[in-house]
């Protein structure tokens, strides 16, 4: 047998190489014991296009037709390279060469789609990138909730907060920071705001004047007008307790109704009306 290298391998020879001549002829008469001489090469492949395929499926046709691939030395360890996709092979699609021989394919690192759990956001990073989680939470939309539902919603959220603005007479939250859907940190403190406290006092009348005395919230000052013109209004910003909104009192000059009204952040929460010639009324 006469062969041609890398024929003289007989398990090469078997699997990639072809008889080519023979002798004797076939339909040849000869003596027993006669030794047949054979002529047998390689066989001779078109390396086919890899690139842009999974290494898993560059493998595949690769051997389909007799060859094998042969990872690029740079090629870093990893768990399922199977899945990267050959950026480069050598020798090029196309190229002829004999069966049995590897094709150096270079591998580009695989790229995923990672979620970022944070704001669920796509973003594509390179494979083995480490990611570093911070545990947070959600912020809860707060305005609108009274400051009692606001203590029960964050009891157990692990965030803090501040409220700025009266925490009395379930004045809701009107504004918060950050803002509802956020994700932050636990231990964040959310400021909070409700709207700025305020009293008022109002007399109102069919008649045009009313002698008016009162006491300003929060304090035990007294003060008088003998002739207020109807209607009549005071308003006293701050942050005052039920027990600190004041009181007020008046008695019509002229006129037969008078009607004194307490608001509490434009809450009507007292009111009284009086009739009669020189009627009084009082508030508080």
């Amino acid at each position: 047998m006469l062969t041609q290298p890398p024929c003289h391998s007989r398990s090469f020879a078997d699997q990639f190489c072809i008889v080519m001549t023979q002798g004797p002829e076939a339909g040849s008469r000869v003596h027993g014991n006669t030794e047949i001489v054979f002529t047998i090469k390689p066989i001779e492949v078109e390396v086919p296009s890899v690139v842009g395929h999974s290494k898993r499926e560059a493998g595949r046709l690769l051997r389909q037709v007799g060859l094998y691939e042969f990872l690029d030395t740079n090629t870093p360890s990893a768990p399922d390279l199977g899945s990267w996709i050959v950026g480069r092979q050598d020798p090029k699609a196309g190229t002829i060469i004999i069966a049995g021989q590897p094709v150096r394919l270079t591998l580009e690192m695989l790229r995923v789609i990672v979620l970022d759990v944070a704001q669920m956001q796509v973003s594509d990073i390179p494979y083995g990138t480490t990611v570093t989680l911070t545990v947070g939470t959600r912020v809860p939309d707060l305005v609108g909730q009274s400051v009692q539902s606001t203590y029960e919603m964050l009891k157990n959220s692990g965030l803090e907060f501040q409220i700025d603005g009266t925490q009395a007479n379930g004045e809701p939250i009107t504004s918060q920071n950050p803002i509802a859907g956020e994700i932050v940190p636990l231990g964040t403190k959310l400021m909070l705001a409700t709207r700025p406290f305020d009293v008022r006092f109002e007399i109102t009348g069919n008649g045009s004047s009313a002698l008016v005395t009162w006491i300003t919230p929060g304090t035990f000052s007294i003060s008088q007008d003998t002739q207020a013109a109807l209607p009549w209004t005071q308003i006293f910003p701050g942050s005052f307790s039920k027990y600190e909104r004041g009181n007020f009192s008046a008695q019509m000059n002229n006129g037969t109704s008078i009607t004194c009204n307490l608001y509490i952040n434009g809450k009507l929460v007292d009111t009284n009306t009086s009739t009669g010639r020189y009627a009084i009324v009082s508030c508080g």
